[in-house]
């Protein structure tokens, strides 16, 4: 029953880290240090450890994390720490460039809850985490995007959106569906769409539930910069 208690009270336990990203614009051969907070939420003492992943992008979107080589960019001080129920404690991340920046930066900064390294926490496995992305951008980079192309691939539209520049996006989407003959109008918003630099992705629309006629589908993107881009499709459902 003690034990059964404890794993309960360890899963109910929570933290919150802040700010939720650090952004830097910044030239080669620097080094930045940046103040996150963490703060207990609970009523309970838990034990936070530090450390960072790289991580890429899929052509869906889909954020994937790779293992981190020895790499003395990222200095994170303390890497683990006790924290009192509503206390916050400073982390400080000091973020080095190369003297030769051609492009963005990025990786992701994870706070893990784990049990205490005492004996007797050793079977409980419970982790919970939060992850703070880092993104260092070269010094007068600005956004680039682009829609490549457009198809239909088992009764879905895709449109391929590319980011040609040399820093991340976060683009708002919207999306029209037209039926032609019927002068029927759907929209679909996609206000977080994510694209790290010299990557594209995929934005899918199912178009399976469409009765038979003819449709132009438009897409608008709004990425940051000067001009929204956009891009149309017109397709027959038979």
């Amino acid at each position: 029953m003690n034990m059964l208690f404890l794993l309960l009270m360890l899963i109910t336990q929570g933290f919150m880290v802040q700010p939720d990203r650090i952004e830097i614009e910044v030239a080669g051969g620097r080094k930045i240090t940046r103040k996150l907070v963490v703060t207990n939420i609970t009523s309970d003492t838990i034990f936070i450890r530090v450390h960072v992943e790289r991580f890429d992008e899929d052509s869906s979107g889909k954020i994937i994390f790779e293992k981190w080589s020895d790499d003395t960019s990222v200095l994170i001080n303390p890497l683990e720490f006790y924290l009192a129920p509503g206390e916050n404690k400073n982390v400080r991340i000091t973020l080095s460039t190369p003297y030769k920046m051609s492009s963005e930066l990025w990786g992701m900064i994870i706070f893990s809850q784990i049990p205490p390294p005492e004996e007797r926490f050793s079977t409980i496995r419970f982790v919970r985490e939060i992850g703070v992305p880092y993104y260092l951008i070269p010094i007068g980079a600005f956004r680039q995007c682009d829609i490549d192309t457009s198809f239909i691939r088992n009764d879905t539209l895709y449109f391929l959106v590319s980011n040609q520049g040399l820093m991340h996006l976060r683009a708002r989407v919207m999306f029209k569906l037209e039926n032609i003959e019927k002068s029927e109008l759907t929209e679909k918003k996609l206000p977080n769409v994510f694209i790290l630099p010299e990557h594209s992705v995929y934005l899918s629309f199912p178009i399976d539930t469409l009765k038979p006629g003819r449709y132009v589908a438009r897409i608008r993107i709004n990425y940051g910069g000067a001009f929204a881009i956009e891009g149309v499709k017109s397709f027959i459902v038979e």
